[in-house]
């Protein structure tokens, strides 16, 4: 630091300026003089290949490439569930668990109701994102998509009967994008 008519108010001792040491486990800099140094020298895990390709951070690129990964969480090949109530019940396989790290979740269910009319939906965590009236013998279609959550999730799909107990025919599937 220079003071009035170029004097240096850091002096030190015996006239050589004292410098302090950068220190990667400390996030508070202190005042002073440092020696001319990086930060990658100071932090080592401040590297190109660390970062997000095209990312700039502190002046350093990323080169990391990152492949995103379809995989598939369930699939319930179709089948008839006997006496489905008036209540939600399950669909026989169409539920599984959703890994923190998901970027992209879809789910799809289908269905028909044999005998008369039902609906059908999709829980993510115990929300219902979407539903569907199932109409006799058509096969009716309901699908989400939606993005991670940052955690683990519970996918479930489920289906009711709007009059007494009923065979519901079901198939679901749901499946998840992340990064390798």
């Amino acid at each position: 630091m220079i003071g009035k008519q170029g004097v240096s108010l850091l002096i030190g001792h015996n006239g050589v300026q004292d410098k302090t040491a950068l220190d990667a486990a400390n996030e508070i800099v202190a005042r002073g003089v440092y020696d001319p140094t990086t930060l990658s020298a100071v932090d080592a895990d401040l590297q190109a290949a660390n970062i997000k390709q095209a990312v700039n951070i502190f002046g350093k690129v990323g080169t990391l490439e990152q492949t995103i990964v379809d995989t598939e969480l369930y699939e319930e090949d179709a089948s008839t569930m006997a006496g489905v109530a008036q209540t939600w019940t399950d669909v026989t396989g169409g539920s599984g668990e959703v890994p923190s790290g998901a970027l992209e979740v879809q789910a799809a269910l289908a269905s028909t109701a044999e005998n008369s009319a039902g609906t059908q939906r999709i829980l993510y965590n115990g929300v219902e994102k979407v539903n569907g009236v199932l109409n006799y013998d058509i096969p009716t279609l309901i699908s989400w998509k939606g993005a991670g959550i940052g955690s683990a999730a519970i996918i479930k799909g489920q289906v009711r009967s709007n009059i007494g107990s009923q065979d519901i025919y079901c198939g679901a599937v749901c499946w998840y994008q992340t990064l390798s």
